[in-house]
């Protein structure tokens, strides 16, 4: 449930039995599990490797930030271990690794400290225990196997595949349309 709001209708017992499931939905024990149950496909492999983009595809393990790290989430693009090209959205809230957990209740406490006491909390410092997480969650995905792509050539290819790939199944949606209404 991403930012939408659920109506639970039904006894006192089903509501608690469906809130605690709604809550619970999507969490995992850890970084791994997480990317399994909410990578999203991007670019089917065979795309990649018919369509001029052979070397990103067996850039498996590659990833790109696509959204700035918040605390809270980042989305990340990368080629799956089958040569796809997968997204993910982060949800730290979302994965159960003490780790982590441990480094944003730091971010979050931090922020509640000083602005109980009024104090500005200084961008020095939310940057800091926000580098800080954001290391512990880059160390974990590189531990998986995962390479962050500085390459600018790899970076452009994957801005180019989504692009081009979209551009394909448009087509594909257009002439099967043309052909479903042709009298």
């Amino acid at each position: 449930m991403r930012g939408g709001a659920a109506v639970l209708v039904g006894t006192r017992s089903e509501v608690d039995q469906a809130r605690k499931r709604l809550e619970t939905e999507g969490v995992a024990k850890d970084l791994e599990t997480y990317l399994r149950l909410h990578k999203e496909l991007v670019v089917p492999s065979d795309f990649l490797k018919d369509n001029r983009y052979e070397k990103l595809a067996d850039a498996v393990g590659y990833f790109r930030v696509v959204d700035n790290f918040n605390g809270k989430n980042t989305d990340i693009e990368y080629i799956d271990s089958n040569g796809n090209f997968a997204r993910v959205e982060i949800l730290c809230d979302l994965i159960d690794d003490v780790e982590i957990k441990n480094k944003q209740t730091k971010l979050k406490n931090d922020l509640e400290y000083q602005r109980s006491r009024e104090r500005n909390y200084s961008e020095a410092d939310y940057l800091f225990n926000l580098d800080r997480l954001k290391e512990v969650l880059f160390v974990k995905l590189e531990k998986l196997g995962f390479k962050k792509a500085k390459d600018p050539r790899i970076i452009e290819k994957f801005t180019w595949a989504k692009e081009n790939y979209r551009d394909w199944v448009e087509n594909k949606l257009i002439e099967q349309a043309k052909n479903e209404f042709d009298f």
